[in-house]
């Protein structure tokens, strides 16, 4: 026999689902803003010295990692066996400097060397003790300075990477053995002010002083809140500069800012957002499922944050089954259902 036009459109019928529900759920809940933040003050790259012979340029060691403060005699890189060894100065060396030589670029060197421990007192000539804390910082750097054909003995600008006080490796880009082109950059220096620009929607009401949280790499550290930019006349935004209160490792990748704008007094009654439905009065409601019926509970609503919303009720408790509110009917208003 063939099947009657009833059975074929039975077949053929949208099965009808169960409504789909979720639960009560007793967690404290933060309000959070995220902004994406970019440092005030780029990063500054140190370039791979200059070939030598004809030969490629080959990355042959790494001195520092990401998040170290360099210090002076730190090696910062070598390339085909051409050092570049670190020394902490306010000003940039602009010559090559040897015994006899003497000036103010002679005495911010022998200051750093002296700092280091290299040397005694600076007297702003370049003579023997020079000489010697000089073969010290490039020994302890490990610098084959006489496989490049130069004196140990005297400060070499090829040789010398020149950075500020308190700066710290940003970011590593390179790696023991990679091909590089003239003027790759090796690492990248932050200076010694970390600040971040964080652009944020208005309406937070922040201000100076105001502590909030920075993640670099996945890790969260407290920060402060220095100051505040006018909003963008454009997009709205306005610009928060943003310190760590202790300084944050892997500075070459995305830093986000994060603001608690309101958070539970500890653990409180959660629903699932989508458990909403508008009330008579213009309040909400939900619709607790008791021996498989709906039960619609008027409830009172706090904050909101990752899908869900803090409810309070005499008649909710932890773990309570409730319907979750169906994609709305054009035919119907908002928050309903049939």
């Amino acid at each position: 026999m063939g099947t009657s036009p009833r059975d074929a459109a039975r077949s053929r019928a949208v099965p009808e689902l169960p409504e789909p529900t979720g639960s009560v759920k007793s967690q404290q809940l933060k309000e959070v803003v995220n902004a994406s933040c970019q440092p005030e003050q780029g990063p500054v790259g140190v370039a791979s010295p200059d070939p030598v012979g004809d030969g490629p340029l080959v990355v042959t060691r790494i001195g520092l990692k990401s998040g170290e403060t360099i210090k002076t005699g730190m090696l910062v890189g070598e390339v085909s066996g051409h050092p570049r060894v670190a020394v902490v100065t306010p000003v940039p060396f602009y010559r090559d400097l040897g015994p006899g030589d003497s000036g103010e670029d002679v005495l911010l060197l022998e200051t750093a060397l002296s700092a280091a421990g290299l040397m005694n007192s600076p007297d702003a000539t370049f003579d023997r003790s020079t000489s010697g804390a000089m073969v010290r910082l490039y020994r302890e750097a490990g610098a084959r300075l006489e496989q490049l054909a130069l004196p140990a003995n005297r400060f070499n600008l090829t040789v010398i990477q020149s950075v500020v006080p308190e700066s710290v490796v940003a970011q590593v880009l390179v790696s023991v053995g990679q091909v590089l082109q003239p003027g790759d950059t090796l690492v990248t220096i932050g200076g010694p002010d970390q600040a971040f620009v964080c652009p944020v929607a208005p309406g937070l009401n922040a201000s100076a002083g105001m502590e909030v949280e920075l993640v670099a790499n996945g890790t969260s550290a407290p920060a402060t809140v220095r100051s505040l930019g006018q909003a963008d006349p454009q997009s709205g935004l306005q610009s928060l500069v943003v310190i760590p209160n202790d300084r944050l490792s892997g500075l070459g990748g995305p830093v986000e800012l994060r603001i608690v704008v309101s958070e539970t007094d500890g653990a409180v009654l959660t629903v699932p957002a989508a458990a909403l439905f508008a009330g008579p009065s213009g309040g909400f409601t939900v619709r607790k499922v008791v021996s498989g019926a709906p039960e619609s509970i008027p409830v009172e609503v706090g904050i909101a944050s990752g899908g869900y919303v803090e409810v309070r009720s005499d008649n909710l408790e932890h773990q309570d089954e409730v319907q979750i509110n169906k994609p709305a009917d054009p035919a119907l208003p908002a928050g309903g259902g049939p």
